[in-house]
């Protein structure tokens, strides 16, 4: 009589065991998946010499929508989003976008409509989103301040003008002069004011070209108390 009790309750654990894995596995009928790569692309530096320069980090939001509205809390960022993504069967919409408070680098929101079938995975590849604006930099020698008290340079793009200190970057969208200028005002120790304008040309051809997805770096190297473009 304790055996068959034993056996009985034995018997209603394992059923109440397998009631319970059954309802946190999710359901297999009615669903594919989603396989998709999202990249940044990488940023082109136009610097003359090598130099450590960082450049500003950009979140990027990868939702999937249904109707308008993120799916069953489908939101990824690039560190989240897993190689492949569960759906139901149906209709969707993929939506990858800059994060709100991204500063400076501008990117084009990217939009797929696509579907998803009982059992199979739907590919849809790399998508690489670059940047559509342009950056100007600035970056002064070492010990710069042992013989500069103060400076100033800006950079003058189209109808834009913005001012840099050394290690930052302004942006810009590509104007239709293809050029920029650019000025360094320093004051040395002795209260003398020196400057220096020049026009952004490649390799000194006297043909100005400029890119976006692009970083151009402005390097000074110091000669006594003055400085020239390297």
């Amino acid at each position: 009589m304790k055996q068959t009790i034993y056996m009985q309750l034995l018997s209603l654990l394992m059923l109440l065991a397998t009631a319970c894995s059954q309802e946190e596995l999710p359901a297999s009928g009615n669903s594919g998946y989603l396989s998709l790569n999202v990249a940044v692309g990488d940023v082109k530096v136009n610097v003359v010499r090598t130099k450590a320069f960082e450049l500003p980090e950009v979140e990027i939001k990868i939702d999937i929508l249904q109707d308008g509205a993120v799916y069953d809390n489908h939101s990824y960022s690039l560190g989240t989003l897993p190689a492949k993504i569960k759906l139901e069967k149906g209709s969707y919409t993929l939506k990858i976008y800059p994060a709100d408070g991204n500063s400076g680098p501008e990117y084009d929101e990217y939009t797929k409509d696509f579907t998803i079938e009982e059992g199979k995975t739907t590919n849809l590849g790399t998508v690489e989103m670059k940047m559509q604006n342009l950056g100007i930099a600035l970056v002064l020698p070492d010990g710069f301040d042992d013989w500069f008290k103060s400076y100033t340079f800006t950079v003058i793009m189209g109808e834009t003008t913005q001012t840099l200190q050394n290690g930052g970057i302004a942006y810009f969208d590509k104007p239709e002069t293809n050029n920029f200028t650019y000025k360094l005002e320093a004051v040395n120790l002795d209260g003398e004011t020196m400057s220096m304008s020049e026009n952004y040309l490649k390799d000194n051809t006297g043909r100005p070209v400029l890119d976006t997805n692009t970083i151009y770096v402005i390097q000074y190297d110091m000669e006594t108390k003055s400085f020239v473009v390297r």
